[in-house]
């Protein structure tokens, strides 16, 4: 856990963490030189569990969980934020589910969303078919970071974040395990409380964080099936199926070829999983629909799926 100047909800986030009902950790907590009392409320408490590490200058979140990372020693790292809280049991269900389920890297669990005076928001619903998310963590995080428990050998496999990202690195991190085969999922248990806040990340920063996420797809795209396209295609693309909007038009043929080969190569890949290729011809008919009228649509994706053995269901 990385915490800057979060002093004000920092102990209800420690405090999940000491009271799980799975106890066998090490709690590393990175101060990233607040300038308010975080340090102290660190230090009040004596669990021998804690460990502090302190940042002689803020250096930010990816960073700062890097560090985390090197220090850490044990088989599974867990993500947290210093204002969320961790239910009783999140440690032990997802250790509980990587433990028996060695053929995921990691998982994520649900959560509900609460406001700064602890009033309920939403509740936030990640998919939990982890052949569904295949196909949709190619154009959208399917995760909720500060849910995530991770094995410490495919996170070092990755070497970890990617510090040219300052926003959006766990999105990064899981194209990048994707790339390397190592995939995820999430527990359909509601096992975090995240808090929105006007100063969370997340909140603040839309747009470069659509900027940033778009590049890494873009990253994985190439780094995955050798699909080279301009940031603005994916731009649209991942509007289309994040937000369900149209920004200005895409050029037919340029979509045509993309759409041919990603459906092309993840076939090849996922060519013994029905659901998520069924799930990536959902996303692709749902982009097409977007920005083409029925008819064109239709055409469209008869050359797109031409020759593929679902060409036939579209």
């Amino acid at each position: 856990m990385s915490v800057y100047n979060g002093a004000k909800f920092l102990a209800e986030a420690i405090d999940s963490i000491l009271t799980q009902t799975f106890t066998d950790f090490e709690f590393i907590i990175i101060d990233d030189a607040s300038s308010d009392t975080s340090l102290q409320v660190i230090n009040s408490y004596k669990d021998a569990r804690i460990i502090v590490i302190q940042n002689t200058k803020n250096l930010g979140l990816t960073k700062s969980l890097n560090i985390g990372i090197a220090k850490a020693k044990g088989k599974y790292i867990a993500r947290m934020d210093a204002d969320d809280i961790s239910m009783p049991k999140r440690l032990e269900k997802q250790f509980g589910f990587l433990e028996e389920h060695l053929e995921f890297a990691f998982c994520g669990t649900r959560a509900k969303t609460i406001n700064d005076v602890g009033k309920e928001n939403s509740f936030f619903k990640p998919p939990t078919d982890s052949s569904k998310i295949l196909a949709l963590l190619l154009f959208k995080n399917c995760f909720f970071h500060s849910s995530l428990i991770i094995r410490t050998e495919k996170l070092l496999q990755v070497s970890g974040y990617n510090e040219n990202y300052k926003y959006t690195q766990d999105y990064r991190l899981y194209l990048e395990l994707f790339k390397n085969k190592c995939y995820g999922t999430n527990l359909k248990e509601q096992l975090l409380v995240y808090r929105v806040l006007n100063s969370n990340i997340s909140h603040n920063n839309r747009d470069t964080q659509d900027d940033l996420a778009s590049s890494a797809i873009k990253s994985a795209w190439q780094e995955c099936y050798g699909i080279s396209v301009n940031i603005q295609f994916v731009k649209k693309i991942r509007s289309a199926i994040v937000y369900r909007e149209q920004l200005g038009q895409i050029n037919t043929l340029e979509a045509i070829i993309y759409f041919r080969n990603l459906y092309k190569q993840f076939q090849k890949q996922f060519n013994q999983n029905s659901v998520a290729l069924k799930e990536m011809r959902t996303l692709v008919n749902l982009v097409i629909d977007v920005f083409y009228n029925t008819k064109k649509a239709k055409l469209i994706k008869h050359i797109v799926y031409f020759n593929s053995r679902f060409h036939a269901l579209i």
